[in-house]
């Protein structure tokens, strides 16, 4: 699962200032959020960020089974690779 807060942001023309000032989350936050340093994000969060930016939640994530396939698939290859 990724969030897409930094090509929201670019496609809107919105700084990370512009969206702190908006929201009241710490820029800091943003920054890491738009960096994607962060594992968890709360609600309150996420339903600042959507309202300020006019987007849903589904907007805000987005997600791709293909990392998972691939780190899967690397798994089982070290695996085989062990048994040798």
């Amino acid at each position: 699962m990724q969030l897409k807060l930094k090509e929201i942001l670019a496609n809107k023309n919105i700084s990370y200032t512009e969206l702190h000032k908006r929201t009241g989350i710490s820029r800091n936050t943003i920054t890491s959020l738009a960096n994607g340093n962060n594992s968890m994000i709360r609600f309150v969060v996420i339903k600042k960020i959507c309202d300020q930016l006019y987007i849903t939640p589904n907007d805000l994530f987005g997600y791709s089974n293909k990392d998972s396939s691939i780190e899967l698939a690397q798994d089982f290859l070290n695996w085989l690779k062990a048994r040798d």
